[in-house]
């Protein structure tokens, strides 16, 4: 019986985010299987590189993610 896994998989990829990502963004809440942060522009493109490569867990495979940027002016 397996029941959310996608769930778990999810808040593992959010772990390991925010602590590689500790100094360069502040998580600010999470939404069923979105995290959001606040980062500055200038980590931008790091944030943006790690994304693209998706989420790596052992034995399930790779996991795509996504970004969305929004600002102040929106």
């Amino acid at each position: 019986y397996l029941q959310s896994t996608a769930s778990d998989v999810a808040i593992a990829g959010f772990n390991e985010f925010t602590k590689l990502f500790s100094s360069k963004c502040k998580p600010l809440f999470v939404i069923h299987d979105a995290l959001i942060i606040d980062a500055s522009t200038e980590h931008l493109d790091a944030i943006t590189r790690y994304v693209n490569t998706g989420f790596n867990v052992p034995k399930l495979g790779n996991f795509p993610l996504k970004i969305k940027e929004f600002n102040d002016h929106e």
